[in-house]
């Protein structure tokens, strides 16, 4: 899992840089910020910078979530089942 992770996010606003610990946040989703990125505006986008970021990349997913909408995330935890054997 990697020290640092950095990822430019480019909106209405112009480009803005954001760095995260994926260590510190293990298995959960972590809030890159709000943006306003307008319908039909194919030059915005969510990229990782490989140079600022420390460690082995990885990236499972990204939820865009419209503004002032409710959202609930469940996210599955990592367990280990041992069978019991008679």
């Amino acid at each position: 899992m990697p020290e640092v992770m950095a990822f430019d996010i480019t909106g209405k606003e112009g480009t803005k840089q954001v760095e995260i610990s994926p260590r510190s946040h293990k298995g959960a989703w972590v809030s890159l910020g709000t943006y306003a990125f307008e319908k039909g505006n194919w030059t915005s986008s969510i990229k990782i910078d490989g140079c600022r970021s420390k460690g082995a990349l990885f990236a499972d997913a990204i939820i865009l979530v419209p503004k002032n909408k409710i959202l609930i995330f469940i996210v599955p935890i990592k367990t280990k089942y041992k069978k019991r054997i008679p």
